[in-house]
């Protein structure tokens, strides 16, 4: 989802970065340019993850979705 995200809102991705997720290393490769990106443009919101992780093999719930659709739009329109 994040890399749907992402490519979608047009910013820039870069899969040689890192992110501040406590499980960064279990992001795959391919997707953590998005993950990246889309954490240090504030769309992603790890709703009740508490423990700073990302849980890339989790489901996303609708909330989660629908948060990040909203802040993808308000990137999006700022720009």
């Amino acid at each position: 989802m994040a890399t749907i995200v992402s490519k979608t809102s047009g910013i820039p991705l870069d899969s040689s970065m890192r992110t501040g997720f406590t499980d960064d290393a279990d992001i795959p490769d391919w997707a953590r340019g998005a993950v990246s990106a889309a954490e240090k443009n504030g769309i992603i919101i790890v709703g009740g993850k508490t423990s700073g992780s990302f849980a890339p093999q989790a489901l996303s719930t609708r909330a989660e979705a629908a948060a990040w659709l909203v802040n993808m739009i308000r990137i999006q329109a700022k720009g």
